[in-house]
């Protein structure tokens, strides 16, 4: 599932970083299908980051089987 995740991920990248902005995986429990991602950059504090994550990359990654929760932390 992880090589399917980064695959995934590698889809959404270009339009983030074309926006100054970049994704990252911060955790990942295989076990439970809970995948946990930071936004960086440009991308982390913008107001549309949100809408950004729910839009785009949610709806991207909820296409892989097993994986039950996609959740957007900020950075720690």
């Amino acid at each position: 599932m992880q090589e399917k995740i980064d695959q995934e991920l590698d889809k959404i990248r270009p339009f983030l970083q074309a926006h100054g902005g970049d994704i990252k995986i911060v955790a990942f429990d295989q076990k439970l299908g809970v995948l946990k991602l930071q936004l960086s950059g440009a991308c982390h504090g913008c107001p549309l980051s949100a809408m950004t994550f729910e839009n785009i990359v949610k709806s991207q990654l909820a296409k892989i089987k097993g994986l039950n929760d996609i959740k957007l932390i900020d950075h720690e």
